[in-house]
């Protein structure tokens, strides 16, 4: 069964965070890195909808985890979330990720 929501504020979720980051790869091309090497994150800009709370994060301040939660009660969206969990979780975030993700289909 689809239920229908027509304002982002009905959604069933405590947090609902739009997520972008900015990555190279591996060392940077600079430095001999390739395409398709594991993205190096440069930067991490995460704002929570509900609340507004702004996280803006460089390289040397981003740590193993994500800086916001990370569970069912979280929505995360941005425009290339695999590339923003693969920046900044790394393989076993996405194993995570895996387990907990629910399917979302939006129309306009």
């Amino acid at each position: 069964m689809t239920r229908r929501i027509s304002d982002w504020r009905e959604l069933p979720f405590e947090e609902i965070w739009c997520v972008d980051t900015e990555f190279y790869p591996g060392l940077g091309f600079d430095h001999g890195g390739r395409a398709g090497d594991l993205p190096t994150p440069l930067c991490l800009v995460a704002c929570e909808m509900r609340s507004g709370r702004t996280i803006e994060l460089w390289q040397d301040e981003l740590g193993l985890n994500a800086p916001y939660r990370f569970d069912s009660k979280t929505l995360i969206t941005g425009y290339m979330l695999a590339a923003e969990f693969g920046s900044i979780l790394g393989s076993a975030g996405g194993n995570r990720l895996a387990r907990s993700t629910r399917t979302l289909n939006f129309e306009c």
